[in-house]
């Protein structure tokens, strides 16, 4: 089993987030995981696959969500979710999986 992260992690160069959100984006309109292939990420995983001859078993899993979900706004630090985003923070987890599952 192999684990993707749902947008930057703690082993990324920078923090970045699954799409372009507007602050207080609940429907999650701007979520996108082309930055999976600009930074190489789902081409790696394909070519792994394929040099494994089967489909890879992943666990999706986030570091951090976006920082306006959270109670100090910023990546890094004891922030917290706010209650209030609670549903759009599990929407982000849905679409990773249906927008992952599009590109294979």
């Amino acid at each position: 089993i192999g684990r993707v992260h749902m947008g930057s992690c703690d082993f990324s160069l920078s923090s970045w987030t699954c799409g372009d959100f507007a602050e207080g984006d609940h429907a999650l309109e701007g979520f996108s995981v082309e930055k999976y292939e600009t930074l190489g990420i789902l081409p790696m995983m394909r070519q792994a696959a394929a040099l494994a001859g089967e489909p890879l078993t992943l666990l999706a899993s986030p570091w951090s969500p976006p920082p306006w979900m959270k109670t100090k706004k910023q990546f890094h630090g004891d922030g917290r979710l706010l209650p209030e985003f609670r549903e759009a923070w599990a929407l982000h987890f849905v679409k990773f999986l249906q927008e992952m599952g599009k590109k294979g």
